[in-house]
C-alpha cells in the first residue's frame, strides 16, 4: 500500500493500515536480520519485540525505521485528538482545506443549488474555511499541517 499521506484528504483508517504494513515490515526484517547472525532466532510478530539496539539492524533499515515512527508518532497524535480516528475519520491537508470545505458547505446542502454563479463566485471561500477551523484539530506531519475531527 502507498502512503496516504501522499492525498490531499484521506482516510484515517487508510493510514492506520499503512502503519500496520510498516510495522509489519519491520518485524520481517528485523527477523530476517536476526536469522542471519543467529541460527536458533526464534522469531517475533510484534513490533514491540524488535532490538533497535542491535548492531547492524539500524543501519540497515534506518530510512523504514524512521518512516515507521514517524507514521506511528502521526498516528498517536491523531487518536489522542481525534474520537473517530480508528472507524474512520478524513484528515484533509492544509493546502486542501479550502476546497474541502467548499465541497462540504455544498454536500450538507448549507448553499441553496441553483444560486447564480455571480454570487458563488464571489464568496470568500477562504473565510469560510478560517471559520470551519473551529470545528477541527491540527497535527504535523512532515512538516504539512493536517486538519481533522
Amino acid at each position: 500500500m502507498s502512503n496516504p499521506i501522499n492525498r490531499k484528504v484521506f482516510d484515517s483508517r487508510d493510514l492506520i493500515k499503512y502503519r500496520n504494513e510498516l510495522e509489519e515490515e519491520i518485524v520481517d526484517f528485523y527477523n530476517e536480520y536476526m536469522t542471519k547472525i543467529d541460527e536458533d532466532w526464534e522469531e517475533i510478530g510484534s513490533i514491540d519485540d524488535v532490538n533497535f539496539d542491535e548492531d547492524g539492524f539500524v543501519e540497515l533499515h534506518q530510512d523504514e525505521i524512521e518512516e515507521c515512527g514517524a507514521i506511528i508518532f502521526f498516528c498517536d497524535e491523531l487518536s489522542d485528538y481525534c474520537s473517530d480516528f480508528e472507524w474512520g475519520a478524513s484528515i484533509i491537508h492544509e493546502e486542501y482545506f479550502e476546497d474541502y470545505c467548499r465541497k462540504l458547505i455544498i454536500d450538507i446542502g448549507d448553499l441553496p443549488k441553483g444560486i447564480p454563479s455571480y454570487i458563488e463566485d464571489n464568496i470568500d471561500w477562504s473565510g469560510v474555511a478560517d471559520d470551519l477551523k473551529v470545528d477541527y484539530s491540527e497535527a504535523e506531519y512532515d512538516g504539512d499541517t493536517y486538519y481533522f475531527r
